[in-house]
């Protein structure tokens, strides 16, 4: 009986473990200090900045260039995500 008792608190204690086992850390990442008056001026500059590579494309192009832009930040690197964009005037899957 101790032998199916020990046994199941060493699977219990397993399964207690596995999830932390899932958590990738990057260990190069520092937080970084940055004032406010330079976050509103970054923001306003950058609102008014156009992007000129998806200008020059046609509509579905330019948010497929749009998406692959935003999923390239560092945030994903350790995350996932599921996305997909319907074209409901074309009726066809964009993404």
């Amino acid at each position: 009986m101790k032998k199916i008792i020990y046994m199941m608190l060493g699977l219990m204690m397993v399964w207690i473990s596995v999830p932390v086992q899932a958590q990738n850390v990057i260990e190069d990442e520092g937080i970084e200090t940055v004032d406010e008056e330079d976050v509103s001026d970054s923001t306003l500059v950058d609102s008014l900045a156009a992007d000129t590579l998806t200008q020059k494309l046609p509509w579905p192009e330019s948010v497929k260039v749009g998406i692959d832009k935003l999923l390239e930040s560092k945030m994903f690197e350790t995350s996932q995500v599921g996305l997909m964009v319907w074209d409901l005037s074309a009726d066809s899957c964009i993404y």
